[in-house]
């Protein structure tokens, strides 16, 4: 309110008649979806014609072992899913929920299921009821036991199937998930179910027959269908998501037909009508805005892509086509700085975010020439509302490193694509996985051969607090531990254009993502670019700014010192083969040697300010030496479901980071999803031998430094022209979120 008194009088009028319209608009579309069937027969007139796949026919090569992929496609095929911290639980209608934390809502009486779809009756609205029987009477209703796609299978809580989307609320019960539904119904899952049956298919043991993955994939598709009409409940109210799923479902498809499935003519009609549904949904509902549009709107637009890359041409679906190509090119500008990181300021949302980009890239890229010709004869007009479509055509620039091969990304696109892999290669910890700065949701585009843990029930319930209530396997069952953090298939996955040797090598773990690009793109390739080297900042010598670390470490308030257990000689210390890597714009300093890793966050709370993503984590370092973590960034756990939790995990006082007790640099007590601008910190210094910064508080400053010598990192704090003492940080435990909703039930001390 305040904000609108500020602005002038015609931008306040213009806003309220802005909201006015907005409301009118949708009032005319709730009623005409609740009086006309949403799921648009006969709309999509090309429905007979076969989608383009772009998989070439022949066996598929997996890097996840067999053993795995057998073991949790089995899990699939009993419907059990282990996403954000659940547990693998059984998800269908009537399920008993094991609750979050302390909050649990009632369970659902389980509906007798038939095979004409009488238990649809009550739960779809009627103007789409008889649709969405037809599709479930496709069903071996004798063999599938439907999964129940609008529960948040960890509070229990059931949003309903004929609630108009934009109508659906969340984030205001306590313990209620909304990201549950939404996770488990961006099917990330199929890809997998395809490479079973390939699997299967070529007689490898351990495997179910090939036909029961293919049912499988059959059959879910048509349940969410069926249950899930277009604009209607909790699975349509985000176009990140809707966009997610639509490009998994096509991946799958094309898996599946690549390995040698034939699927009948009625699921191929109804697959095609809801994967244009898909499109328009996306198309009509952008989730764009001129300043703080993130990883949301860049997922609608390669939602986008997908659809209109694998639909047949028409004038709309090409107009489609060419508005993705455009939006990504100008996505990558806004969204990824020149040195390769995501403006969000969360290295976990980079690699969500890059994921993107690399798999939208290989799409347009490897587009067929039918495809391609519709960048240059499109209708802009038929893309309404903003952002617009320029007129035709689209610029096709030579791929760097081709003699013949054009695209329509220019030449520092690529360039932008290998620093996303770099920077992701840079920040990667000893254990090969990613540090957890600003927030993680534990979200990814395709899991394609995502790597696990083996342990038994048991074992995991000893270890993570949130899996306390989970039961339906036995203690002593294998337990299968998704590993969030490791990015490597991201290096993997871009690698798939460069083929760099040590890109390679770090990431062979990935070789399947590799592939998968190089299979959409039809073998492009590029040429690589010069590694950047950090950017070290000072305006003296080293050895000057040496004895400045020492004036300053001697006089600070609060001085930590951490040592190597091993022997440090003439032939190493902890500055052997030392190597600096500087993201400014992000606000990340790192130092990698033999012995240490040093992650010193310092910079933007990102995306233009707002710090959706950001965390309270100024100043903060992750600290590995001789391999073993000594100390770690927390993690995420929750956002909507339990705001303190969120707040407790973003607080200052979660970091390792210099801090007033009760003072928080950023204002975390609004919105979830908003940080204070407040804090404003800078780098002062960053070279080989330290490095110092600060941030602002109220009038004063909170800095710290760090010295590196042979022997010793030496960490000190102090104040500026605030009265108030730094809270001493060590001894300190701090509670760890390796993944969303997972968080470890012993907590983690610090060693000096």
């Amino acid at each position: 309110m305040k904000l609108v008194v500020r602005l002038p009088i015609h931008q306040v009028i213009a806003k309220v008649f802005g909201k006015i319209r907005k409301i009118a608009f949708e009032q005319i579309m709730r009623r005409r979806d609740f009086r006309k069937e949403t799921y648009g027969c006969g709309q999509y007139r090309k429905v007979n014609v076969p989608l383009l796949c772009r998989f070439p026919k022949g066996d598929i090569c997996v890097s996840i072992s067999h053993t795995t992929l057998a073991a949790i496609t089995d899990l699939y095929l009993d419907h059990r899913f282990d996403l954000l911290g659940s547990g693998w639980v059984n998800v269908r209608h009537g399920m008993e929920c094991n609750g979050l934390e302390d909050w649990r809502y009632p369970d659902e009486e389980t509906p007798v299921f038939d095979n004409a779809g009488h238990w649809l009756v009550g739960r779809i609205n009627s103007s789409n009821l008889s649709y969405s029987q037809h599709v479930w009477s496709l069903i071996d209703g004798d063999r599938y036991v439907p999964i129940d796609w609008h529960i948040d299978f960890k509070s229990g809580y059931r949003w309903k199937e004929n609630v108009w989307y934009r109508d659906i609320t969340f984030g205001r019960l306590p313990g209620v998930d909304v990201k549950v539904p939404w996770e488990l119904a961006r099917m990330q899952h199929l890809p997998q179910l395809a490479q079973a049956y390939a699997a299967a298919l070529n007689g490898v043991e351990g495997f179910a027959p090939a036909g029961v993955y293919a049912d499988e994939f059959r059959h879910q598709i048509l349940d969410f269908i069926a249950s899930n009409p277009p604009r209607f409940g909790v699975n349509w109210t985000c176009s990140m998501d809707v966009g997610i799923r639509v490009a998994n479902w096509l991946l799958a498809y094309d898996l599946f037909v690549s390995a040698g499935a034939v699927f009948d003519e009625q699921f191929d009609d109804v697959f095609k009508l809801s994967v244009y549904q898909h499109g328009k949904h996306i198309v009509h509902n952008l989730e764009w805005h001129p300043v703080y549009r993130g990883n949301h709107y860049l997922a609608d637009i390669v939602g986008l892509l997908f659809v209109s890359s694998y639909l047949a041409s028409d004038p709309e679906i090409d107009a489609w086509l060419a508005f993705g190509v455009q939006e990504l090119i100008n996505e990558v500008d806004f969204q990824f700085y020149a040195d390769g990181s995501n403006f969000e300021a969360s290295t976990s949302y980079h690699r969500l975010s890059a994921e993107l980009v690399v798999y939208a890239t290989a799409l347009v890229v490897g587009l067929p020439d039918t495809k391609r010709s519709a960048l240059d004869g499109y209708d802009h007009r038929l893309i309404k509302g903003v952002p617009s479509l320029s007129p035709a055509s689209i610029k096709k620039i030579l791929i760097p490193g081709s003699a013949d091969v054009h695209s329509p990304f220019p030449a520092w696109y690529w360039v932008r694509l290998e620093r996303m892999a770099e920077f992701t290669s840079a920040i990667m910890r000893p254990d090969k996985q990613s540090p957890q700065v600003g927030d993680n949701d534990s979200g990814r585009f395709f899991k394609l051969a995502p790597m696990y843990e083996s342990l038994t029930v048991k074992e995991a319930k000893l270890r993570y607090a949130n899996l306390k209530n989970f039961r339906g396997l036995s203690l002593d069952e294998k337990y299968l531990l998704e590993v969030h953090n490791d990015h490597r298939h991201l290096i993997a996955a871009i690698n798939g254009f460069l083929r760099r040797e040590d890109f390679a090598n770090f990431s062979s773990d990935y070789v399947f993502e590799s592939l998968v690009i190089q299979l959409i793109s039809a073998n492009v390739s590029c040429r690589s670019s010069p590694v950047q080297k950090a950017a070290l900042v000072f305006d003296q010598s080293e050895e000057i700014l040496s004895d400045l670390l020492e004036e300053k470490y001697s006089r600070s308030s609060n001085h930590y010192e951490f040592r190597s257990l091993m022997a440090c000689n003439d032939e190493q210390d902890l500055r052997t083969n030392l190597q600096l890597f500087a993201y400014p714009d992000f606000g990340l300093y790192l130092y990698k040697s033999e012995i240490i890793y040093l992650l010193f966050r310092c910079g933007s709370i990102g995306l233009n300010g707002l710090g959706a993503h950001a965390h309270n984590d100024q100043l903060s370092v992750e600290l590995w030496i001789g391999g073993h973590p000594v100390i770690v960034d927390p993690g995420t756990y929750l956002y909507t479901p339990l705001p303190f939790r969120r707040n407790e995990f973003r607080s200052i006082s979660a970091h390792f980071s210099p801090h007033i007790a009760g003072s928080e640099p950023g204002n975390i007590s609004g919105n979830v999803f908003q940080l204070g601008n407040e804090a404003k910190a800078k780098c002062t210094y960053f070279s080989a031998v330290g490095l110092t910064g600060d941030y602002e508080m109220g009038e004063g400053y909170v800095h710290r430094g760090i010295f590196i010598t042979r022997e010793i990192i030496k960490i000190f704090d102090w104040t500026e022209n605030l009265e108030a003492p730094l809270v001493t940080l060590l001894p300190q435990k701090y509670k760890i979120s390796r993944g969303y909703g997972w968080i470890e039930k012993n907590e983690n001390e610090l060693i000096l």
